[in-house]
């Protein structure tokens, strides 16, 4: 009885500390704690061998509908609207916006982050390429934002719906 206490314990502080390097490293804190229960030091080996995920990499990762983040404010990434042509200068204008896209002078080339390309349209066709791997998240995220948006309305109407009623209870029973 008492080996399996000090397995159980010695579980969850591996557990604990692989979850939270696991978050330090931009990485998934649940699937490292299950890791760090189960393996123990082999699991701490092995996150300390893994890279960390860079926090566009994390949120792009992040694929999973997650009920927590209802109501909460999402980082607001819009699907462009049109058709997503690389020659046409509104999807353009999107994605130097929406990655930053600028001509480094000195060097005299265009610049997306840390990535250098020689003409604007290898830097066009690299954004079109990242926002065409981000599209699946960006639109589940709008999707999450709309049942959230809807909910709120929905619990709006009902809050007003409840103090509705407790009026009329208190002029029932005032009469």
């Amino acid at each position: 009885m008492g080996f399996l206490v000090v397995l159980i314990i010695q579980g969850l502080v591996f557990g604990f500390f692989c979850s939270y390097i696991a978050r330090e490293k931009n990485r998934d804190g649940t699937s490292w704690f299950w890791l760090g229960f189960f393996f123990s030091i082999l699991a701490v080996f092995a996150l300390i061998a893994v890279p960390k995920i860079e926090r566009s990499e994390a949120f792009i990762s992040s694929t999973s509908l997650n009920l927590n983040d209802v109501g909460k404010k999402p980082i607001k990434v819009n699907a462009f609207e049109g058709e997503r042509n690389v020659a046409s200068s509104a999807y353009q204008l999107y994605l130097v916006k929406r990655f930053n896209i600028e001509k480094n002078s000195t060097l005299e080339k265009y610049v997306i982050g840390s990535d250098v390309f020689d003409t604007l349209e290898d830097s066009l066709q690299e954004a079109n390429n990242r926002y065409e791997s981000e599209l699946p998240q960006i639109i589940q995220r709008e999707k999450l934002d709309k049942i959230s948006q809807d909910a709120n309305a929905m619990l709006e109407r009902d809050k007003k719906y409840i103090e509705e009623q407790k009026a009329i209870l208190r002029d029932f029973n005032d009469q």
